[in-house]
Formats: C-alpha cells, structure tokens, sequence
C-alpha cells in the first residue's frame, strides 16, 4: 500500500533535487524518498551505536571517538 506524503521545499532545495533527479534520470519524488530512507536508517544507526557505547560506559571509553569517527565515516551521510 501507497501513501502521499507532501512537503515544501524552497525554490533553491526543489532547483538542487530537479538537477539531481534530472542529472539520475529519475523522478524527485523517488530522491526525496531515498533520501528519507536513508536519513531514517543512518539515524536508526546512530541510535544504535550510542546504546551499544552506553552499555561499554564500566569500560575504558578513551577510544569511543575514534570509534565514531569509523563507524560513521560513510561519505554519502556528509
């Protein structure tokens, strides 16, 4: 099942994902909607990773930004 889910963007956001969507051959609706797909999962990720470091806080957390720094280091996520 299919719902709609409607938002709006200023001129300058809706030109930058018309180009993308245009540059993918692709509708903006479908960008839009990867883009919340993805931003849902990475912030599912982030959750995630903070309630696995707060179960380490007994141990020696000196190395957790190093750990953060690789877990997050995806370059599509910047």
């Amino acid at each position: 099942m299919s719902v709609m889910f409607g938002i709006k963007l200023d001129e300058e956001l809706d030109r930058r994902v018309a180009d993308y969507a245009r540059s993918k051959g692709q509708a903006k609706s479908e960008i839009g909607r990867r883009a919340l797909i993805e931003y849902l999962d990475r912030h599912a990720l982030e959750e995630e990773f903070k309630r696995q470091i707060g179960s380490l806080a007994s141990e020696d957390l000196s190395y957790m930004e190093e750990l953060e720094r690789m877990a997050f280091q995806n370059s599509e996520w910047k």
